[in-house]
């Protein structure tokens, strides 16, 4: 079909004068030239060494005081849940069970899983409430739960469960206990431990290649559809709105494009997270059919990950896929970046004229955020230690006595990290950084000593996600908005799973 079609024989035409070229002879001198110096770096040891820091910290008492805990709540519901399975299994809900719930499409658990993750980025804005999200994820361990309880094939030990990842969940409830508005940061410490549980059910269902391909279907189909929304959007129109943009130095650009996310940079952290899976999944089709028609569906996400006119996603897209070619063949970087450089002139006036935004300190966003960063940094000099409580009603408390300018009503720094140092203090902040290098730097060792091709492209993806995210964290705080949240602890759950892969 594709490969004997006329648009593959024009491919191959191109393909085969490209060769012939001088470009192409000084492109692979380049190319050898710098598989020549990276072999034999410093940045190289660097990836491929992981270290003993794991090792010392996963045989701490503290680290065995935290999964003690941990195993015991799960231990607990999964006795509970099977003390109930046991009781009906004559009972009339058993017979049911078995006769209609069992073998159903709905209440198949991969399929359920589904639903819940589709129904979580899926819905409207205008129709959403952050309780859904909680009720789904909830609904997931639940599930999770319940086939522990059946005895399936599922892991309920969170040993493998990085070190840091529970470090920081233990400085988040720290947090909410020293907190100037701890009815507020009780509310978000419900949406983290969720997420927590949600990521945790993620790395328990995922005990195989198989499992992790179907969960990645589930995200790639979840993309499409979110991205489709966008591009409706921009079909249709979207009025340009004054608070996501500064109309005087983008007076051509048009309305940014904002999903079902309700915000622009909301909706492109989103696509951000799960892009990589889905071009992972992706490249891993078995047929050449199908991995192209795959290939081709990603451009709906890039179009709508565009049309948000995100600058900090755009850089976070752009690095994250310089981190996945340079892990999963760094000989394959110069190709790459002479690839962009050949897309150059095509990039609308409107996207171009954004990226020359960047930096732009009279652009209305970025003196904002400077103007609020100035005034975390006073207020640091007196609650860096202990921070001042987790969620937005311990910022709105205290900010407002540093602020400067006309951000006295900012609920959040706008600064992933600095976020985490003004909630959490040295504990938070030191436990996020030390969860994101780890998880990055065993994703980037994982991809590059993995014998499974397969394997290869999902640990370059789970690197390139968590490194994406935290790189818009630099400008934003993307857990402001509890469903980039889940997003981003669904992809540290996939993290894990990709880690134990063998």
């Amino acid at each position: 079909m594709l490969e004997s079609s006329v648009t593959a024989g024009v491919f191959k035409w191109l393909w085969n004068e490209l060769k012939q070229s001088k470009f192409f002879g000084v492109l692979m001198a380049v190319t050898a030239y710098f598989a020549y110096a990276y072999k034999y770096s410093t940045l190289r040891k660097i990836i491929l060494g992981v270290g003993n820091v794991e090792n010392y910290t996963e045989t701490s008492v503290f680290y065995r005081i935290l999964s003690s805990v941990c195993n015991f709540f799960v231990n607990l519901f999964t006795k509970i849940a099977s003390f109930f399975i046991n009781a009906a299994k004559s009972s009339l809900i058993a017979k049911f069970y078995a006769n209609v719930v069992k073998g159903s499409f709905i209440f198949d658990t991969n399929n359920f899983f589904a639903l819940c993750i589709m129904f979580i980025f899926l819905v409207p804005h205008d129709y959403w409430n952050n309780m859904y999200a909680l009720a789904a994820a909830l609904m997931l361990c639940g599930v999770y739960v319940f086939c522990l309880a059946l005895g399936k094939d599922f892991g309920k030990d969170i040993k493998g469960v990085p070190f840091q990842l529970l470090l920081f969940l233990f400085s988040l409830f720290l947090s909410a206990a020293i907190s100037f508005d701890r009815a507020d940061s009780i509310r978000i410490l419900v949406f983290f431990v969720t997420s927590y549980l949600l990521c945790l059910a993620v790395y328990g269902t995922i005990r195989d290649e198989n499992r992790f391909e179907s969960f990645c279907r589930i995200i790639y189909f979840t993309l499409l559809a979110a991205a489709l929304f966008g591009i409706a959007q921009r079909i249709m129109g979207v009025e340009a709105d004054a608070s996501f943009t500064d109309l005087t130095l983008n007076k051509d650009m048009p309305g940014r494009v904002f999903g079902t996310m309700g915000n622009p940079n909301n909706y492109a952290e989103y696509l951000m997270a799960f892009l990589p899976y889905a071009f992972s999944f992706a490249m891993t089709r078995k047929t050449s059919d199908n991995k192209m028609f795959c290939l081709i569906g990603l451009i709906l996400p890039l179009a709508a990950m565009l049309t948000t006119y995100s600058r900090s996603s755009w850089i976070a897209l752009a690095c994250s896929c310089v981190l996945y070619v340079f892990i999963f063949n760094f000989r394959l970087v110069p190709v790459f970046a002479a690839g962009v450089i050949c897309m150059l002139p095509f990039i609308p006036q409107s996207i171009y004229n954004r990226i020359l935004t960047i930096g732009n300190v009279k652009d209305s966003s970025s003196s904002y955020r400077i103007t609020i960063w100035t005034g975390v940094l006073k207020m640091l000099k007196e609650y860096w230690f202990t921070g001042i409580g987790l969620g937005p009603g311990a910022f709105a408390t205290i900010f407002p006595k540093y602020a400067l300018g006309d951000t006295a009503v900012a609920r959040h720094s706008h600064m992933q990290f600095m976020e985490m140092l003004v909630e959490g203090g040295v504990l938070s902040f030191f436990a996020y950084i030390w969860m994101l290098v780890s998880l990055v730097k065993r994703c980037c060792h994982k991809a590059v000593t993995a014998k499974n091709i397969n394997v290869k492209y999902y640990a370059c993806a789970a690197a390139s996600s968590v490194t994406g995210i935290a790189l818009i964290g630099m400008f934003e705080y993307c857990w402001f908005y509890p469903r980039v949240m889940f997003a981003f602890f669904i992809s540290v759950g996939l993290c894990l799973a990709v880690l134990r892969e063998k």
